[in-house]
């Protein structure tokens, strides 16, 4: 699965250590050693940025007009009927200060009659739509709580073909939902990066982590087998 972003300027505290190949005798092989060494890295990683990453439940009302006959002759007896249905859109958001602002993707908010936020303890807290950015597809949404903690941003301007990043969302309403992939390349036309990982539906939103942990990225859509957009990732730009 092919993914794309757009570009974060800033600066979690983890690295993945540069690992040094010692002689344990019969202990552990070095192999075993590093993936061990890398596995602890990304779990410190994940329950460090698990509170920062929300999940999003929007109620969207759909209504449509359609023609309808109460007549023998249809020509002389014509009216039109609204009819209305709802429906709800799962994704993803990252908490962007403790005043209670996430970032999230426009397409699951905006127009929406009810937003609901869930965060990693399961406090549920009704969200207020705040505005949204055209050109990325962001949109800023709040809600009132305390204690939140902001997600660490990153610059999307240092990351290079073959980085390692994660990416933990609400994956089939399961938060927080881990993927581990690699940055594929930067696409110059439109300043989107293309990552390589796995998504799965309530993903939109999703912060991309750098192995630092900071958020260099927010999965928008992605890429279908024809080279198709059906979504990409946008990098939030703080000042």
């Amino acid at each position: 699965m092919h993914l794309l972003i757009h570009r974060i300027k800033k600066t979690c505290h983890f690295t993945l250590p540069v690992i040094a190949l010692f002689a344990f005798g019969n202990i552990a092989s070095p192999a075993t050693t590093i993936l061990q060494q890398i596995e602890q890295e990304v779990n410190r990683l994940v329950e460090s940025a698990k509170p920062s990453v929300v999940s999003i439940s929007s109620k969207v009302n759909y209504s449509y007009t359609v023609a309808s006959d109460h007549s023998a002759i249809p020509f002389f007896d014509k009216k039109e009927v609204t009819r209305t249905f709802s429906f709800r859109n799962v994704s993803t958001g990252i908490i962007f200060n403790k005043e209670g602002y996430i970032v999230t993707k426009s397409n699951v908010v905006q127009d929406a009659e009810q937003i609901e936020v869930n965060t990693h303890d399961n406090q549920r807290y009704l969200a207020a739509f705040i505005g949204f950015n055209l050109e990325t597809g962001l949109a800023v949404i709040k809600i009132d709580a305390t204690d939140l903690i902001p997600v660490p941003l990153g610059n999307s301007d240092t990351i290079k073909e073959g980085d390692w990043i994660t990416l933990i969302g609400n994956s089939m309403g399961v938060l927080p939902s881990v993927s581990l992939g690699l940055i594929n390349g930067i696409r110059k036309e439109d300043d989107l990066i293309q990552l390589s990982a796995f998504i799965n539906p309530g993903n939109s939103g999703s912060p991309v982590f750098n192995t630092k942990g900071e958020v260099i990225g927010i999965v928008a859509a992605r890429l279908n087998s024809e080279n198709m957009s059906t979504g990409a990732l946008f990098s939030t730009q703080p000042a």
